[in-house]
């Protein structure tokens, strides 16, 4: 299980309505009234995962 990617959440830019590190379309408003971060990661020979997780309530999607 060693080949999975982890997110790095500490790198994005925390009450910031513009993230250097998020993909496109992130982030995004969230209704707790965080930020909702986006991270593209790769997955070794299966191709790409789409992570979320909002700044301040934590939820993901």
């Amino acid at each position: 299980m060693e080949d999975i990617p982890q997110a790095n959440w500490q790198q994005h830019s925390i009450g910031e309505h513009h993230c250097e590190q998020c993909t496109s379309g992130f982030p995004q408003s969230c209704p707790c009234g965080g930020e909702v971060h986006g991270e593209l990661l790769d997955i070794p020979g299966n191709g790409f995962i789409q992570l979320t997780r909002c700044e301040r309530c934590e939820r993901s999607e």
